[in-house]
């Protein structure tokens, strides 16, 4: 994922005109179900858009725009193109996913997995030959910025890097954020920004993340070294205004393990300064193959994901009160919870999907909802 921040190079996204209003008819996965979402097998509802969303690896591209739409890049079942090596891919668009009527709307044209949107902005880019064109700006307003050809590569001789901060779409420089020595991330506007400083020695590695608030000079030391945090690894919870930031805890890296009895641990930062300690239960579930970067707060719980590299024992899990529960099965990519907390989007890649692509047949994930906030849920 390009390190959780997209590193722009020039230019950060490529731009389109707008195909607004134009309804695809509702996915056949739920005309196959009704109106009705169905159940897992823990009890969670669950709805399916009967869309894809982008491969694993590219970047994040879900997002909600309020609690009762999803916005995605993704791609319709059936939906291919030729691309200029011969190969037959899914072509991709963005699209915007009503949970109300569950219709699925296309709302742009897009080169695939370029997606931002973060509280009314967004950004994305889309390829009309022999240009990349990149478009941001407020949500149904957005305008073109900037245009290269197909095969131009841009040089940073004698300029600053430009980095993306996913928390608001928009690009920044460090020098902007601080003047501090080493990488600063910023957080989401008026939350100040986190430092995780020189890393060019064992001695600067093991040194705590600061937290610096909005305005102030004064930092908070975290309970978390340098060396185990990413900003691929840093989570914005909408819904108390908090950060969750999960550390690099892996003892045997051939198997991304710790020992038996190891309680993998979380860091959920206010915005106020107070940090909490997240303690996971010591699972053997929870052992191995638990992604770095891949917890979520809901209102229920805790989500984490452990992807083994197979989709048959790959799960998502909710701890809630120290219980542990599987909610679904597969590979699992490009999670958002909803703004109120009671919804995740997610991509969900599964060896017994029948709808899944030829084009993507492991690294695409079939986008679903789950709910846990529906009455009668555990």
């Amino acid at each position: 994922m390009r390190n959780g921040f997209l590193l722009i190079i020039g230019i950060s996204f490529v731009a389109m005109h707008l195909l607004l209003g134009i309804p695809d008819a509702p996915a056949e996965p739920l005309k196959e179900l009704g109106s009705k979402p169905r159940l897992t097998a823990s009890e969670f509802l669950v709805r399916e858009s009967g869309y894809w969303t982008c491969e694993l690896g590219r970047g994040p591209c879900v997002y909600w725009l309020n609690n009762e739409q999803v916005i995605f890049n993704g791609s319709k079942p059936g939906d291919t193109e030729t691309v200029g090596d011969g190969r037959t891919v899914s072509r991709h668009a963005i699209y915007v996913w009503n949970l109300k009527d569950g219709t699925v709307t296309k709302y742009a044209d897009a080169e695939r997995a370029v997606l931002c949107y973060a509280d009314g902005y967004i950004s994305y880019s889309r390829r009309e030959p022999p240009y990349i064109m990149s478009m941001a700006g407020p949500f149904g307003n957005e305008s073109e910025i900037s245009r290269r050809g197909e095969k131009e590569r841009i040089t940073l001789r004698g300029s600053e890097v430009t980095w993306l901060n996913p928390f608001t779409c928009k690009s920044y420089k460090q020098s902007d954020i601080s003047s501090l020595p080493g990488t600063r991330v910023p957080l989401k506007n008026g939350h100040g920004f986190l430092y995780l400083g020189l890393r060019h020695s064992a001695d600067e590695r093991a040194k705590p993340v600061i937290f610096y608030p909005e305005g102030t000079t004064k930092g908070v030391e975290l309970p978390i070294a340098r060396w185990q945090v990413s900003s691929s690894n840093i989570t914005a919870t909408e819904f108390n205004n908090s950060y969750i930031l999960t550390g690099d805890q892996i003892v045997n890296r051939s198997d991304r393990c710790v020992p038996k009895g190891f309680s993998r641990r979380a860091y959920r930062l206010r915005v106020t300064g107070t940090v909490e300690t997240i303690s996971l239960p010591p699972r053997e579930e929870l052992r191995c193959h638990v992604e770095v970067g891949g917890m979520r707060e809901v209102r229920k719980g805790i989500t984490v994901y452990v992807n083994t590299g197979k989709l048959e024992s790959s799960r998502l899990y909710l701890i809630s009160q120290g219980e542990l529960t599987e909610v679904v099965r597969g590979w699992i990519s490009s999670a958002r919870v909803s703004p109120d907390g009671c919804r995740m989007a997610l991509g969900v890649s599964s060896s017994d999907d029948p709808r899944k692509p030829p084009t993507a047949p492991f690294y695409r994930g079939h986008l679903k909802v789950i709910d846990f906030c529906a009455k009668g849920n555990r």
